[in-house]
């Protein structure tokens, strides 16, 4: 989803492959256990972290490049994977087009939902981004994320972030700086409490609120449901065409090996 107040196109000095991650001799110590029990849970040592948020280790989860190959680990929240093997292919798809598409324009960076810090690391993979900022509700998010993988932690690390822990509807009502791309990658979850972690508006006011977050070239890139929410895709996609005068749907391929 783009700003299209001035014409951006890709040309081929700012298209990048998306880099490797590099391989470092430091690793995160690995129960011996899950060897032998691939489906284990393990204890989030955080104080007054959710029951619902659990750390599993199974061949869904994310395999760090950190660690032994086959050692893969999932943060779920209600069951749902918020670092696995699906949020990797879904936060790839969200950064590395519109990253490419700004090409060294792609110099600020704001992530609303990007607690994992997967999609920060993508971004600051890119040598000419100078900033990024995620916005996330959940330290136990964090915590999690940068405790048990590596190149997590060392992405949180990295000068170029600001982290910003609160309730992004309103941290960007206070925001006064300009991005050069915006990702939303809220939950949008009417099945669970109602709360600031599970809804976010489906208004046009909230559109244009993110649309003034974007400099005049930004592109704004909103996680939008999926075939399990057709509805709320496709008010999501007609919330979008009201507010942007340029509206693209894309669809995100998963590799998942589906039990039948």
């Amino acid at each position: 989803l783009r700003n299209l107040n001035g014409k951006v196109s890709a040309t081929p000095d700012s298209v990048v492959a998306p880099v490797k991650f590099p391989r470092t001799d430091q690793r995160i110590d690995w129960p011996e256990e899950a060897e032998h029990d691939p489906d284990r849970e393990y204890p989030l040592t955080d104080p007054g972290v959710p029951a619902h948020m659990k750390l599993m280790a199974g061949a869904d989860g994310y395999c760090s490049p950190q660690r032994r190959p086959g050692d893969c680990m999932a943060l779920l929240a209600h069951g749902r994977a918020l670092l696995g093997n699906s949020s990797v292919y879904k936060d790839e798809a969200l950064m590395l087009p519109a990253l490419n598409i700004l090409g060294r324009r792609a110099q600020s960076v704001l992530i609303l939902g990007g607690g994992t810090m997967y999609a920060a690391m993508l971004a600051l993979r890119f040598p000419w981004v100078q900033r990024v900022v995620v916005v996330e509700i959940s330290r136990h998010v964090v915590k999690a994320s940068t405790d048990w993988f590596l190149e997590l932690k060392q992405a949180s690390l990295d000068p170029r972030l600001e982290l910003i822990l609160g309730d992004a509807l309103q941290v960007i009502a206070r925001m006064t700086e300009r991005f050069d791309l915006v990702v939303s990658d809220l939950l949008y979850s009417p099945w669970l409490k109602r709360d600031p972690a599970t809804r976010f508006p489906r208004t046009v006011p909230f559109m244009h609120q993110l649309s003034g977050l974007l400099q005049e070239h930004g592109i704004l890139v909103h996680e939008a449901g999926t075939i399990n929410q057709p509805r709320h895709t496709q008010r999501m996609l007609d919330l979008h065409r009201l507010a942007f005068p340029a509206v693209w749907l894309a669809a995100i391929p998963v590799d998942l090996e589906l039990d039948e």
